[in-house]
């Protein structure tokens, strides 16, 4: 069963979770206390597992409606892109509008590498059998990558310029 809390250990609670120090709560909660004991009693107090209880209890709603949730980022950064538009700062609204997507997992920034492989076929491979399939894993994927950005235009070669037609 729970310990039942004075009218001053609960005045003490309710200013801690208010975000007031453990000094100035036990200063408010024990009003009449000598300065000496204030700093050793509100030390003490705060670490009583009841006390410490209770100022959890009474902080839970404000650590829940301060949570950010996927709906309150979308919201907050589709004001801030439409903000950034007014101001014709496009590439604010741009970037605001990339994070929604990411957000909502439409736009992913890594790819994923599905694959099946018996257990028994990679334990008989050497080390240097499996270095060579790493390599060659490592080489294709740059290859995917960059006919990737060659083909969406997001990658040119300065050094190899298309010729014109």
């Amino acid at each position: 069963m729970a310990q039942q809390l004075t009218a001053p250990q609960q005045s003490y609670c309710e200013h801690m979770s208010q975000g007031m120090t453990k000094a100035d709560a036990y200063k408010m909660a024990y009003p009449g206390s000598a300065p000496a004991t204030i700093y050793s009693q509100s030390s003490r107090m705060s670490r009583l597992p009841h006390i410490m209880q209770e100022i959890e209890r009474l902080r839970a709603p404000v650590v829940q409606q301060q949570a950010w949730t996927r709906e309150r980022l979308v919201r907050e950064l589709w004001e801030l892109s439409q903000a950034a538009r007014l101001k014709h700062q496009y590439g604010s609204a741009t970037r605001c509008i990339e994070l929604i997507g990411k957000s909502c997992g439409l736009l992913i920034d890594r790819s994923e590498v599905v694959a099946s492989i018996r257990t028994e076929a990679i334990v008989s491979l050497s080390t240097d059998q499996l270095l060579s399939l790493a390599r060659h894993a490592e080489i294709e994927s740059a290859k995917h990558s960059l006919t990737e950005s060659v083909g969406n235009g997001q990658a040119a070669d300065a050094d190899n310029p298309t010729p014109s037609s």
